[in-house]
């Protein structure tokens, strides 16, 4: 059976939950982000696929250290398939910023256009992500030439 399309979502933890992660990715807070995933959880990230918080959290430990990120969550629906399962779609925009050796920060870019899903579950009290995936919209070479 279909689950259905929430109307009321702006509210819903499940959706507070995928903007927290993007949050603590721009603030660099790897351990907080990587542990909303569930102990099996899967992210679809750059071509991989990583397995669990332990996973996720090392591949966010290697990400440049003089790389700003600025991630945008937007026309988000979320579809509930029963109380305990949720899928919160979204189009997300990224943009990135890098240092240089003299502490000088480049104008930031845009880095990507993706629509994402995440699949969440309610367990012990709290929301995590079981899986986690995007495609592209667009190329940031279009989506920069665009207007």
């Amino acid at each position: 059976m279909r689950g259905h399309l929430v109307t009321n979502y702006s509210e819903h933890p499940a959706v507070s939950l995928v903007i927290a992660f993007f949050s603590a990715l721009d603030r660099r807070d790897h351990a907080f982000a990587a542990g909303l995933l569930a102990p099996q959880g899967t992210w679809l990230r750059q071509g991989k696929i990583l397995t669990g918080p332990a996973e996720a959290h090392a591949a966010l430990d290697a990400r440049p250290v003089n790389r700003a990120t600025c991630h945008l969550v937007t026309n988000v629906r979320l579809e509930s398939k029963d109380e305990a399962h949720v899928a919160v779609t979204y189009y997300l925009t990224a943009f990135e910023a890098i240092t240089d050796n003299a502490g000088t920060s480049a104008e930031p870019r845009l880095a990507a256009i993706l629509e994402c899903q995440d699949q969440l579950v309610y367990a012990g009290d709290i929301w995590h992500i079981v899986d986690k995936r995007n495609r592209r919209m667009m190329p940031p070479a279009m989506a920069a030439s665009a207007h």
